[in-house]
C-alpha cells in the first residue's frame, strides 16, 4: 500500500471516528492498515496508547494473520501481534499491540468491558459477508461509539455493495485499489470444451431460486476431479484451490484425487475445513518443492480473509452450504445453493496473486449472470434465540427495538417466533425480561437450548454427562469420520455404550476416553481408531467442556471448591446422579421440550395401516432416524417417546433426518415437560393425564386416581425445588436459617426422583432387547 494512501486513511481517522475501508482481494487492507497505525503511534511517542482489535469471522483467518503480520515484522506471535480465538489464544504481554480475534470473541469482550475502555481501535474485517456475529457487532459498535470518545472504528469489506455500511455509519470511505494479475474465467461451456475432458450433461433448473429446484443441486464430483486433473496435467506450476459446498464433498473429491498413485507422488492434497486443527491448517500456507503441486480443498472458508500466495488456478462448484430455518416447522434446512455473483467474483480473486491466473466455475455464463448479486445476510435465515439472549446482556431494550437498530433487521414474524421460543424454554417472561434460568445461561456462547441443560444438570447433580453432550452438540462437528460410509460400523460402536440413547453412547464413550488418557495413553490411538473417533475433534470436546465448566461456576451454579474435591477425591455432589442414565435424558428433554412419538399405525397411500413404524417430531412433522443412530430401524421400541436435538431436511433425500435420539419413558415426559397437565376423570376411578405440548401434539397417559395426584404432586415439589435453586444456588446462604433442611429436602427429593426414572427406565436400558441392525 502506497504512502498517499495511508496518510489519507490516517488523516480520516484524525478527523472521524468511524472510517469504511474498501479494497479487491490483495490489496493488504487487512495486514497493512493496522500495523501503519500502530507505527504512527509510535513514531509519535505513545505507541502504548495503540491498542487494536481486529475482528474475523473465521478463526483460521485470525490465526493465521497473526502469524503472517508477526512474521513479516520479524517478530514472534505474542510479542506485539496476538490472536485471541475459542479455545486458544496468544495474546501481547504489554499494551501497544494489534490482536487478532474472531467476532465471536469481541462480542464476548463487550459483555464483559462493555465501552471497550484500554482500545483505541477497532476493525471490523470482512463486514461484506454479514454473518449473524458481524451485523449484531455492527450495531453494538455504533453505540460503544457514544460511551467511549476516544474509540475509532474502522469498517473494512471487499468491494461489495460497500454502500450501505457507508448509509449505515454515515462515515467516509477509502477505496483501496487490488494488486491482482488478470485471472482468466471458464465457465461450463468452456470446461466442456477442454482437451479430454469428457463431455457430460447436467441439470439445470429453469429456476434455481424455487425451493423445489434448489434441492436438486449437487456437486459432480466426477467432474471437479477430472477438472483438477487436467489443469495438472496441461497448465504450468501453481496451487490449484477447489471451493466446495461441505465436508462430505472435500472428503470424496480427496478420495478419488488418491485413488490415482501418481497424486501421492506429485501432489499434496490439503483439506481447508473448520473441523481442521489450526497445526493441519498452517500446512496450506507453506511453500512446497517445486516439482509437488498443492491442491487445496475448502469450504467458502478460503474465500476471504486468508491469503494463499501460490494459488494460480481455481476450481469452483459454485455451491455453497446454506441453514434455512423454518419458523412454522421449527426446522433446520440445509441445502446446496447457488452463491451469489459476489462470492463467483471472490473465489476468482483467490487466483492471480503471484502470476496470471485461471478460475474454472461448474456453471454456465448465463446461468451465472442470473445469480443473485449479494449473498443473502445470515440474519434473515436462521433462528434468532441466542442472538435475542445475547442481547440481554447489553442492553434492556425489547427484541424488537434492539433489532430495529440493525442493518438489515429480521421479519417481526421471525423475532415474535424466537420470544416465543425462549418463553416455552423458561428463559424470558411476557415482557421480554429475564428469568432466573434466563439470567444464569446469557453469558453462555452457545444455543439457550444447550446451555438450559447444562445449568439443570448442576441442579440435578448430574453435570459431567449433560456437559459431555451439551458440547459436542454445540458445535457443528462430529465426533466420528466417514459416517457417510461407515454408518454401521459407528452405530454398532455406539450400541457397545447404549442401546437406545446416542447421546448417552457419546457421554460414555467420552468418558472410557477420559480414563486412557488418565491411566493408559498409550492405547487411546487405537481406542479412537477402533471407534472410528477423530482424535482431534474427541481433544477439542474436552476443552469446550472445560470452557462450560468454567462457564457453570461464572454463573454460580458449580462451587470452585467442588470441582476441586472431584478431582481430587471423585466424590463431587454435582455428579452424584452422573451413572442415572435416564436422569440425564430426562435433563436433556426437559432443556430441549422436543419430543418424537413412534406410531405403530398410520396413513400410507391413503389407508390406516398397522406396522408403519412411524415418528412424528412434535410438530407432526414425519422423520426418519439416520443409519448412524442406536435406534436406527429399531423393530422393539420400550417406549413411544424420543428426544432429541437437532432435526434437518436434507434436500437430497427429501427428508427430514435426526442423527441423534435418545429414548425416553412416559413417566419422564410427564415429570419433566414443563406444560400445564389437564386431568380428566375416566370410568372405574382412572384418570386422563393430558398435556398439550403444542397446537400439534398433545400426549395422554391413564392410570388411576391416586397415581395421578402423586404424580402431579410429586412434579410441582421437584419443579418448585429447582426454581428456588435457580434464584439462590451459589449465593450466601448463612443468614437462611432454613438452608441446610432445605439442601437436606432436596437431596431426599432428587434422590426417590432418580430411583423412579431408574425403574420406570428398565426396559429402556435392556441391552438384549431384540433389534434390527
Amino acid at each position: 500500500m502506497n504512502r498517499i494512501l495511508q496518510d489519507e486513511i490516517l488523516s480520516q481517522l484524525e478527523n472521524h471516528r468511524i472510517l469504511l475501508i474498501e479494497g479487491d482481494t490483495g490489496c493488504g487492507k487487512t495486514t497493512q492498515v493496522p500495523q501503519f497505525i500502530l507505527d504512527a503511534f509510535a513514531k509519535n511517542g505513545n505507541a502504548t496508547d495503540c491498542n487494536i482489535l481486529v475482528s474475523q469471522p473465521r478463526r483460521i483467518s485470525a490465526i493465521s494473520l497473526a502469524d503472517r503480520i508477526a512474521y513479516e515484522r520479524k517478530e514472534h506471535v505474542g510479542d506485539v501481534i496476538g490472536f485471541h480465538v475459542r479455545l486458544e489464544q496468544a495474546l501481547p504481554k504489554e499494551p501497544g499491540a494489534i490482536v487478532f480475534c474472531t467476532t465471536g470473541m469481541l462480542l464476548r469482550k463487550l459483555q464483559t468491558n462493555p465501552s471497550l475502555e484500554g482500545c483505541s481501535h477497532v476493525i471490523l474485517d470482512e463486514a461484506h459477508e454479514r454473518q449473524i456475529d458481524t451485523d449484531m457487532l455492527m450495531t453494538l459498535l455504533k453505540r460503544v461509539l457514544q460511551k467511549n470518545p476516544n474509540l475509532k472504528v474502522l469498517i473494512m469489506s471487499a468491494t461489495i455493495n460497500t454502500h450501505i455500511f457507508q448509509q449505515y455509519f454515515d462515515c467516509p470511505a477509502v477505496r483501496i485499489p487490488g494488486k491482482l494479475f488478470a485471472v482468466k474465467m471458464h465457465f461450463l461451456e468452456d470446461i466442456e470444451h477442454l482437451p479430454n475432458i469428457q463431455r457430460y450433461k447436467t441439470y439445470v433448473p429453469k429456476n434455481r431460486y424455487e425451493n423445489d429446484e434448489v434441492e436438486k443441486l449437487s456437486v459432480d464430483i466426477e467432474k471437479i476431479v477430472q477438472v483438477i486433473k487436467w489443469i495438472s496435467s496441461h497448465k504450468p506450476p501453481g496451487a490449484i484451490l477447489c471451493f466446495l459446498p461441505g465436508w462430505n464433498e472435500i472428503v470424496k473429491v480427496q478420495s478419488m484425487l488418491e485413488d490415482t498413485s501418481s497424486y501421492n507422488e506429485k501432489h499434496l492434497i490439503l483439506p481447508m475445513h473448520s473441523k481442521i486443527s489450526h497445526n493441519e491448517q498452517r500446512k496450506i500456507f507453506q511453500h512446497i518443492p517445486e516439482n509437488v503441486r498443492k491442491i487445496i480443498l475448502a469450504t467458502d472458508i478460503a474465500e476471504t480473509g486468508i491469503t494463499i500466495s501460490d494459488v494460480v488456478y481455481v476450481v469452483d462448484s459454485a455451491l455453497r452450504k446454506e441453514s434455512h430455518w423454518d419458523n412454522n416447522k421449527d426446522l433446520l434446512s440445509i441445502r446446496n445453493c447457488w452463491v451469489s455473483r459476489a462470492n463467483v467474483l471472490q473465489r476468482k480473486g483467490r487466483a492471480g496473486r503471484v502470476k496470471p491466473g485461471e478460475s474454472f466455475h461448474l456453471i454456465s455464463k448465463k446461468e451465472y449472470e442470473k445469480l443473485q448479486a449479494h449473498p443473502l445476510p445470515e440474519l434473515l435465515c436462521n433462528p434468532l434465540e441466542k442472538v435475542i439472549l445475547n442481547s440481554k446482556t447489553y442492553t434492556d431494550e425489547k427484541a424488537e427495538e434492539f433489532f430495529s437498530g440493525f442493518l438489515e433487521p429480521p421479519t417481526s414474524t421471525a423475532i415474535r417466533k424466537a420470544i416465543r421460543t425462549l418463553i416455552n424454554l423458561g428463559v424470558i417472561d411476557d415482557e421480554e425480561n429475564l428469568t432466573a434460568l434466563g439470567k444464569r445461561m446469557a453469558l453462555f456462547p452457545t444455543h439457550p437450548k444447550f446451555s438450559k441443560a447444562m445449568v439443570y444438570s448442576s441442579i440435578f447433580n448430574c453435570m459431567y454427562p449433560v456437559i459431555t453432550i451439551a458440547s459436542l452438540f454445540s458445535g457443528e462437528d462430529n465426533l466420528f469420520y466417514d459416517i457417510l460410509d461407515h454408518k454401521l460400523q459407528i452405530r454398532q460402536n455406539k450400541r457397545m455404550y447404549h442401546p437406545s440413547s446416542d447421546h448417552i453412547a457419546i457421554a460414555w464413550i467420552f468418558k472410557q476416553w477420559v480414563n486412557f488418557n488418565e491411566t493408559a495413553p498409550h492405547l487411546i490411538r487405537k481406542f479412537c481408531k477402533d471407534m472410528m473417533i477423530r482424535p482431534i475433534r474427541i481433544q477439542i470436546l474436552n476443552q469446550i467442556r472445560n470452557t462450560f465448566i468454567q462457564q457453570l461456576i461464572q454463573c454460580r451454579m458449580l462451587s470452585k471448591t467442588l470441582l476441586h474435591d472431584h478431582d481430587r477425591n471423585k466424590s463431587d455432589i454435582a455428579n452424584k446422579f452422573e451413572n442415572n442414565d435416564e436422569l440425564v435424558r430426562a435433563i436433556l428433554y426437559s432443556a430441549t421440550q422436543q419430543l418424537i412419538e413412534h406410531k405403530d399405525s398410520g396413513y400410507k397411500n391413503g389407508i390406516l395401516r398397522k406396522g408403519v413404524n412411524e415418528l412424528r417430531t412434535q410438530h407432526h412433522v414425519k422423520v426418519v432416524i439416520s443409519g448412524e443412530s442406536v435406534n436406527y430401524k429399531r423393530k422393539v421400541w420400550p417406549s413411544s417417546f424420543l428426544t432429541y436435538f437437532n432435526a434437518a431436511h436434507c434436500d437430497v433425500r427429501r427428508s427430514t433426518v435426526i442423527r441423534e435420539t435418545s429414548i425416553i419413558s412416559p413417566l419422564t415426559v410427564l415429570l419433566f415437560n414443563q406444560k400445564k397437565v389437564q386431568c380428566h376423570e375416566l370410568d372405574d376411578n382412572k384418570v386422563k393425564l393430558v398435556i398439550n405440548v403444542n397446537a400439534h401434539q398433545t400426549v395422554r397417559f391413564v392410570c388411576d386416581k391416586e397415581t395421578a395426584n402423586v404424580l402431579l404432586e410429586f412434579r410441582n415439589i421437584v419443579w418448585s425445588l429447582v426454581q428456588y435453586f435457580l434464584e439462590t444456588q451459589g449465593f450466601d446462604h448463612r443468614s437462611n436459617l432454613n438452608s441446610k433442611q432445605i439442601l437436606e429436602y432436596k437431596e431426599e427429593v432428587f434422590e426417590t426422583l432418580a430411583e423412579t426414572l431408574k425403574k420406570a427406565s428398565e426396559s429402556i436400558e435392556n441391552r438384549y432387547i431384540e433389534e434390527i441392525s
